[in-house]
């Protein structure tokens, strides 16, 4: 089903389960529901916000996987849930936010937080640009007119955490008749995926 979808913006969830409801019944839940409810948890977070790691409303999945089951379907694009027991709570848990396209060197593709807010970041920079400049006149215009504005809007990105940074030295622009050409470098928002712990005693 990977393969076949194979894209940025198409994520498998590969669980059902049962849900306890409010009277105390136990419902056996297909597993479109729950992509539903793994798309109502996504919509409800910041833009390039992770679902990696949220809690998610199961009593049981089925069928229950192995830990290494788990690794192989996450590594290869789907969107798992996996149990947690600690001191504290019981519960279950969504393992990673994979997308179709499983390429792990390309997080913009192959994550739902980082592709989230690298399509919010392209569409926005594409309004901004159009409503400020185009249909100006090419003469009262220049590459640095257009730079400088480029860098106040990723600005505002970095101070609403859109993005984490960007180099002002990479974003270039070059006027050639009617037609602009912008090229810059970003660096996205990313999530924490991992934490290596080396606890000694002496």
């Amino acid at each position: 089903r990977v393969s076949a979808l194979s894209d940025t913006r198409a994520y498998l969830v590969g669980f059902a389960g049962e849900v306890a409801m409010g009277d105390g019944q136990v419902k056996t839940i297909p597993g479109y529901m729950f992509a539903a409810q793994v798309a109502g948890i996504a919509s409800g977070l910041d833009i390039g916000e992770s679902i990696t790691f949220k809690q998610i409303n199961i009593a049981n999945v089925k069928p229950i996987f192995e830990g290494s089951e788990l690794d192989a379907l996450n590594n290869g694009g789907v969107i798992m849930a996996e149990f947690v027991r600690n001191r504290l709570a019981t519960k279950f848990r969504l393992v990673d936010d994979v997308s179709t396209y499983n390429d792990k060197t390309d997080p913009v593709r192959s994550q739902l937080a980082v592709g989230e807010a690298h399509d919010f970041l392209a569409s926005e920079l594409k309004l901004h640009l159009d409503e400020n400049f185009i249909g100006s006149r090419t003469e009262i215009l220049s590459p640095s007119i257009l730079k400088n504005s480029i860098q106040s809007f990723l600005d505002q990105k970095k101070r609403d955490r859109e993005i984490q940074d960007y180099d002002p030295q990479e974003v270039q622009v070059v006027i050639d008749g009617e037609v602009a050409e912008v090229s810059l470098v970003v660096f996205p928002m990313r999530s924490l995926k991992r934490i290596n712990v080396s606890l000694i005693y002496k």
